[in-house]
């Protein structure tokens, strides 16, 4: 590893240390003033933003147009569940950032290991609360609106999952896929967290509010959690780490490429057709340029990332590398037909405004590169039978 790549690293992973702790406390403290707040967190951004964006107009202490119960006052029904929900989620993310700490492992395995039992449950926890206040609650009055309620729901199925694939995987001592699932349910449950940082760096440039900068934030939450998932596990492609997956083959990438460009032609053809200034509440700030800044440029410029990627490990002769980031291009070429599809239904069945329906296309795509990661922790682990040669033990915790 050269200095600037280890210098990096070490940045980032002191960055990461520093959102944990801005973000924890005001997670775990969200409801203990009741249902209706001011709580920390609103205090925080009243004065890092302006009160206005922590009281006012789209804060969740405002009013609804049609004279509805501001939306903190909504959470009267399920105090109880959310309360649990953010003690879980700060507890979570706490407990999953230690995981990372090679120091820790080293000095003491058994409070690793502890650590990361405690992560896993509240991972599963985590899933189960947020999945009892969407069913109790009607999409109309989750914050951000229907499309945030259908992010809320992919991303507790996500975190739900990537922990028990995590859990599986220890059980069958397939070291490899466990820290692959592990870091990925981590990057999902930092999501509230990036969120929070949008608002940190959207809000003072574009003054849309908290509900409009979750729906500009979320399009490319996903992508960016992930990638930072990609980034950390790839000091561990070495030894034995299988390198044939189907889905790197030329044939895949072209499949994927051939529906990416269909997904954008129906893209295209419904963006000509949809009405940006239609009616929509107040909070919501309409026109493209949130879907243009927010989803489509982010795309072009992480899936050109993405194939440099690959070719760079493929002039190396770093054939694990070469898979793997051959494996997630696969999944950004496929975003625009996810996207698209996720976009027929959010309008077409779920009936939600087209206008909002828009804001899934991004997350979507980020979706799919969850997907191609979780299948290349898949086919290249022991999970496929002939992936590993010979067990992985102690030396595949070690970074190459």
């Amino acid at each position: 590893m050269s200095r600037l790549a280890a210098r990096t690293r070490t940045a980032a992973g002191w960055l990461l240390v520093a959102l944990v702790a801005f973000y924890a406390p005001m997670t775990a403290t969200y409801f203990w003033n009741g249902h209706a707040g001011p709580n920390l967190q609103d205090h925080i951004f009243e004065f890092l933003i302006s009160p206005r964006f922590a009281f006012g107009l789209g804060s969740g202490h405002d009013l609804r147009a049609d004279g509805s119960p501001a939306h903190f006052e909504t959470f009267a029904t399920t105090y109880t569940t959310m309360w649990l929900h953010s003690t879980i989620g700060s507890l979570t993310l706490v407990a999953g950032l230690s995981q990372f700490s090679e120091r820790l492992r080293r000095w003491n395995m058994k409070l690793h290991r502890t650590l990361g039992k405690v992560f896993i449950l509240g991972c599963l926890g985590v899933f189960a609360t947020a999945s009892s206040y969407l069913l109790q609650t009607d999409s109309r009055l989750v914050f951000s609106g229907a499309a945030f309620e259908e992010v809320l729901w992919i991303l507790a199925a996500g975190t739900g999952g990537l922990a028990i694939l995590a859990f599986v995987s220890i059980r069958r001592r397939d070291l490899v896929a466990h820290r692959e699932f592990a870091t990925a349910a981590f990057a999902l449950i930092c999501s509230a967290g990036w969120l929070r940082a949008m608002w940190l760096t959207v809000e003072p440039v574009a003054h849309m509010g908290k509900e409009m900068d979750n729906l500009f934030g979320i399009q490319f939450a996903a992508a960016f959690l992930i990638t930072c998932a990609m980034v950390y596990v790839r000091k561990f492609w070495r030894g034995k780490r299988g390198a044939d997956s189907p889905l790197a083959s030329s044939k895949a990438v072209r499949i994927a490429a051939a529906a990416g460009v269909g997904g954008v032609v129906v893209l295209a053809i419904v963006a000509a057709n949809t009405d940006w200034h239609a009616a929509h509440p107040n909070w919501f700030t309409a026109g493209p340029w949130p879907i243009v800044i927010g989803a489509v440029i982010p795309w072009a410029l992480h899936t050109l990332w993405l194939a440099w990627m690959a070719a760079r490990a493929g002039r190396r002769g770093d054939v694990a590398a070469h898979a793997a980031w051959r494996t997630y291009l696969v999944g950004g070429l496929a975003g625009p037909a996810i996207g698209a599809l996720g976009l027929g239904f959010a309008w077409g069945i779920h009936g939600m405004p087209l206008q909002q329906a828009w804001f899934m296309v991004g997350y979507l795509w980020g979706v799919g590169l969850v997907i191609a990661y979780a299948a290349h922790a898949t086919i290249t682990t022991r999970w496929a039978k002939k992936a590993v040669t010979k067990p992985a033990l102690t030396q595949e915790l070690q970074p190459a």
